[in-house]
């Protein structure tokens, strides 16, 4: 497994211009994010794999962060 200074190292030299590591019980998870998702806030909506409505529903994915 890959140490966390490595990891951060590798995003970093992708080009990312911070990175950390930070708990998953301090991510803020909020449902109403995706309200800005479908109303196509940034543009992308339906345009990449990571965002809606490809990347699944937002309940299923702060399932995933939690666990």
């Amino acid at each position: 497994m890959m140490e966390t200074n490595e990891l951060i190292q590798n995003i970093l030299a992708l080009g990312a211009g911070k990175a950390a590591l930070i708990p998953a019980d301090q991510i803020v998870l909020a449902a109403s994010f995706r309200d800005a998702c479908a109303q196509n806030s940034c543009g992308a909506y339906g345009q990449y794999w990571v965002c809606p409505p490809a990347c699944g529903e937002i309940e299923a994915l702060m399932v995933r962060v939690r666990s």
